[in-house]
């Protein structure tokens, strides 16, 4: 807050677009990695999941925009070859 009293931004109104730029970089940015930790390929702890991409069904969306609906798909081995690898 003493950032912006000591400068007058009055004065420096040039400075506002560029504040909002670097907070919305910083938003998007936070949001991305947040996003991307929560992907179903990241092992964070391998102690509790070692192998997370087994766990991933053949109709979830991982992507994160797909122009095709994935519940749709019909699966390509039968069901007893799913339950097979849990």
């Amino acid at each position: 807050m003493v950032f912006f009293t000591s400068m007058k931004l009055g004065d420096k109104l040039a400075v506002a677009p560029l504040l909002a730029c670097i907070g919305t970089a910083m938003t998007l940015a936070v949001a991305s990695s947040i996003r991307a930790f929560r992907a179903p390929d990241v092992v964070l702890s391998h102690a509790k999941n070692p192998t997370p991409w087994n766990e991933i069904s053949p109709t979830q969306q991982v992507k994160l925009f797909s122009s095709s609906d994935y519940s749709k798909l019909e699966p390509v081995a039968p069901k007893e070859a799913f339950d097979a690898l849990k």
